[in-house]
């Protein structure tokens, strides 16, 4: 096969987005796509991940302007697209950075829902006027031009509120958690983790005063936040508010190459998830796969995808219940040992070698 794929990519920064993307990347030139060009919006020069940059070598660049941040960037992306796919003479579009470009191209994978959508009544109803006129078209034009013939999103969560929200229908399938790494269950040690950016969603504070909580009954028991610092839009303002908190029960660890993540990883008994409005929780299932026991808070992804609505892991929802849970994990070694196998038979389902069939399908309704 030698087929020609137009691609927007997002920055290659310490995210979900861009983790998935370069999976998407290496499944399509398994796939046979024998030449693929990307578009990606200049968002400033953040310092971008080694490791992704280098997997997705061999992709050209184009120069198509892409916008982001006006109302009508949208449906303006979205005539530039599919002018430079005629033109180019591609055989298939691809977005793969819906958030920021929200562009129903061929296939179009949603990771986070697009603000433009999430917030039309906000859009709309602030305005007045003929500017709310303006408003009002603008969003019915993205919402027209954000569906696609193959959308797909990264969740059941992410679906059903798509579904809800905009009637579109999409697939889902899960972000893998091995395209940089095999999955090696390390020696297990009495060490809690939490994996992602340092943002305030991500509900960090709490994770620390439930590091506290546990500390104060059994100081052997360690604390580590693998996150995104530099390498992706974060807050640098909430990081600093963390380390005055975490003091010695917390280590706060920054932009952590993905091997080095998986040797830290690959020890610990927990993952702990804090967030409450999460797509899916890539990180938890990267931790799922060495092993690691997830205790999340009781809401959106983490309940519906990781859990399977409490089939795998632990589920809490005041921080008194989460440092309990903790501690009966660490404490009772044979129950460890049977959520830690449900982990790994879960983390499965996350593989790349999933993700790559579900790929593979759904590029054969286009190319074939």
């Amino acid at each position: 096969m030698n087929f020609k794929s137009l691609v927007v990519l997002p920055p290659l920064l310490f995210n979900s987005e861009a983790k998935t993307a370069t999976a998407f990347i290496k499944a399509m030139r398994e796939y046979g796509i024998s030449e693929i060009v990307s578009v990606t919006p200049n968002l400033g020069k953040l310092p971008q991940v080694q490791d992704m940059v280098d997997a997705v070598k061999g992709v050209k660049s184009s120069s198509v302007p892409i916008l982001t941040g006006p109302l009508v960037s949208g449906p303006l992306d979205y005539i530039m697209l599919n002018a430079k796919k005629v033109l180019g003479r591609f055989d298939i579009s691809i977005n793969l950075y819906y958030v920021d470009v929200p562009v129903g191209l061929d296939i179009s994978y949603i990771i986070y829902p697009p603000t433009a959508l999430m917030s039309r009544n906000d859009i709309v109803n602030r305005r007045s006027g003929l500017n709310r006129v303006y408003a009002n078209v603008v969003e019915s034009l993205i919402q027209r031009s954000a569906n696609s013939k193959g959308l797909v999103c990264s969740s059941s969560y992410i679906r059903d509120f798509i579904r809800n929200e905009y009637n579109y229908e999409c697939s889902v399938i899960y972000p893998p958690v091995d395209v940089f790494w095999k999955p090696v269950v390390g020696e297990k040690e009495e060490l809690v983790v939490g994996i992602g950016k340092y943002v305030e969603p991500k509900h960090w504070d709490e994770f620390i005063n439930i590091a506290k909580l546990v500390r104060e009954k059994n100081k052997e028991v360690q604390f580590k936040i693998i996150g995104g610092l530099d390498k992706v839009r974060s807050s640098k303002e909430y990081f600093e508010k963390l380390k005055n908190m975490a003091g010695e029960d917390v280590e706060l660890l920054t932009d952590v190459p993905e091997r080095e993540k998986l040797e830290i990883v690959s020890h610990a008994k927990v993952v702990l998830h804090c967030m409450r409005n999460d797509n899916f929780g890539l990180g938890v299932a990267e931790a799922m796969s060495v092993g690691a026991v997830p205790v999340m808070y009781n809401a959106t992804g983490s309940l519906i995808d990781i859990s399977d609505g409490g089939k795998y892991g632990v589920l809490y929802n005041t921080t008194e219940e989460a440092a309990k849970e903790i501690m009966n994990i660490i404490i009772d070694e044979e129950k460890f040992s049977i959520l830690s196998q449900k982990s790994l038979n879960r983390a499965r389902e996350f593989s790349y070698e999933t993700f790559r069939r579900k790929v593979f399908a759904l590029l054969d309704g286009f190319l074939t």
